[in-house]
This record gives structure tokens, C-alpha cells and sequence, in this order.
């Protein structure tokens, strides 16, 4: 896990990263600190035609396409 700004999680399967999103959440909540889960995203490095999304405590998780991407560290 990275904190700067960002936090980076990297999984083999979406479903995996749904369940380590949830496990950091937890966590990070026994010490008063949040994940602001309406402003996340994710991305994939499989092709854009399989973009989806996964659900986390509510708030559904958008994946960028490889087009958009995201800015990271500057």
C-alpha cells in the first residue's frame, strides 16, 4: 500500500480488490482515518471493453479505461 495522496492497491481480480478495499477501510476506521470511497477509482490493465465496477460499502467503484487513466504523484 502507497499513501501519497493516493492509495494503490494491486489485486489479480476485481473481486479481490473489493475485498482488500473493504479490509483497508476497517482498518483504517479503528484509528478514525477514512478512504473517501465517492472520489476512487480504479484501473485495469485488461482491454477497455471489459470495463465495470465494483461495490464497496455502498458506493459503486468506476474503473477508468487505459485512454483516461489517472494522474498519480505529481
Amino acid at each position: 500500500m502507497l499513501f501519497a495522496d493516493n492509495c494503490w492497491l494491486i489485486a489479480c481480480s476485481s473481486s479481490s480488490l473489493q475485498h482488500m478495499i473493504e479490509t483497508v477501510v476497517q482498518a483504517l476506521g479503528l484509528f478514525g482515518w477514512h478512504l473517501d470511497l465517492a472520489h476512487s477509482c480504479w484501473c485495469s490493465t485488461s482491454p477497455d471493453e471489459t470495463l465495470g465496477s465494483i461495490s464497496v460499502r455502498g458506493y459503486t467503484e468506476e474503473r477508468r479505461s487505459r485512454s483516461v487513466g489517472f494522474k498519480a504523484l505529481g
